[in-house]
């Protein structure tokens, strides 16, 4: 399974697609943090990972961590849940927490 990220619009909006085989995947098990290394949210993005495998152990599924200009997004289950554009700043562990095991688990 693989992401497609692609700025849409001149707002700078992203929007993410998941394919499986060449075809849409409507609910993959995956985690997708996209953050901006430019902008410093690398750390952030780490940090949340860690609080994600700490609160769920071998029953997280994958967590991919994508390196995308001036975003800081996290994509679960194919469902944009934080965006800091849309959002501000960035998620709290808790409620991120709260998100995969209500898609996920």
């Amino acid at each position: 399974m693989a992401i497609d990220i692609r700025p849409s619009g001149c707002d700078g909006a992203t929007t993410y697609r998941f394919v499986s085989g060449g075809h849409m995947s409507d609910k993959p098990r995956k985690i997708t943090i996209a953050y901006c290394a430019e902008c410093g949210y690398g750390q952030p993005a780490l940090d949340l990972t860690s609080a994600l495998m700490k609160a769920f152990g071998p029953a997280l599924p994958t967590v991919e961590l994508l390196a995308w200009p001036d975003v800081f997004d996290v994509v679960i289950a194919g469902e944009l849940v934080h965006s800091m554009a849309r959002d501000g700043g960035f998620p709290t562990d808790q409620t991120m927490i709260d998100a995969v095991r209500a898609r996920l688990l």
